[in-house]
């Protein structure tokens, strides 16, 4: 059994994958301009000290705080700071806009907005995650955010 009232003071590496697919476009940035998708891999890494529970972090928290917002979304920049997208229509149910002389309309549920972001880029959803993660835990967090096999951000 082990004592979980052991306060070890020595912090800890570990790590954790989150996979989903999602969709963006990037706009001014042919031909990232359109809608496209991807099957996105975050890796979480955190370094810290085990709490009473046993656990530096509980994974499972880190990777719905992840899918339970991006998975099979589309993910849209914050639309008071984003450059190159138009909004047309944006009310309770749906949201509309055009991106390099094209329109989509999103259903709301279909969507997230990531706060904060000019476009969505796996640089800027590697800082959006590391943002919203020192928010909730006092742990040093590492982003990795694939996009594909061999292209990454990390922060």
């Amino acid at each position: 059994m082990i004592n979980l009232n052991i306060d070890y003071d020595i912090p800890l590496n570990i790590s954790t994958p989150a996979r989903f697919p999602a969709s963006h476009i990037v706009p001014d940035h042919p031909p990232c301009n359109r809608l496209h998708g991807h099957t996105w891999e975050i890796i979480i890494e955190v370094n810290g000290l085990i709490k009473k529970d046993g656990m530096v972090v509980d994974f499972k928290l880190l990777k719905n705080m992840i899918t339970d917002k991006f998975d099979h979304r589309t993910l849209i920049p914050d639309l008071n700071i984003a450059t190159g997208i138009e909004v047309i229509r944006n009310d309770e149910n749906y949201l509309e806009i055009s991106v390099s002389g094209k329109e989509y309309k999103f259903p709301k549920s279909d969507i997230y907005i990531l706060n904060d972001v000019p476009v969505v880029t796996s640089e800027y959803i590697a800082l959006y995650l590391k943002r919203e993660f020192e928010k909730l835990y006092p742990d040093k967090f590492t982003i990795t955010v694939y996009e594909g096999k061999n292209s990454y951000a990390k922060v």
